[in-house]
């Protein structure tokens, strides 16, 4: 099997309101339902900053380390404030 782990697999649910924004990893499967209220209607953006470009490699979705650098870097900086 490709994907022994998959079987394992859990659900995970999340509720992104008005104004929020949810932010999924490269290459991470996900499916979604969106609506709106009948007075204000919505719009559901999807929006690759930069897609991956490891054809063939999950694990590792980017040729470069710049994303995964890019990230940890942002993490400090909040973790110091």
């Amino acid at each position: 099997r490709q994907y022994p782990k998959m079987s394992n697999a859990k659900a995970a649910f999340a509720v992104v309101n008005e104004g929020e924004c949810l932010y999924l990893p490269a290459s991470w499967f996900h499916e979604v339902t969106s609506f709106g209220s009948d007075h204000a209607g919505h719009i559901a953006l999807n929006y690759w900053f930069h897609p991956p470009d490891a054809e063939d490699n999950f694990e590792n979705p980017y040729s470069s380390d710049f994303w995964p650098n890019d990230f940890r870097e942002r993490f400090e900086n909040e973790k110091e404030k």
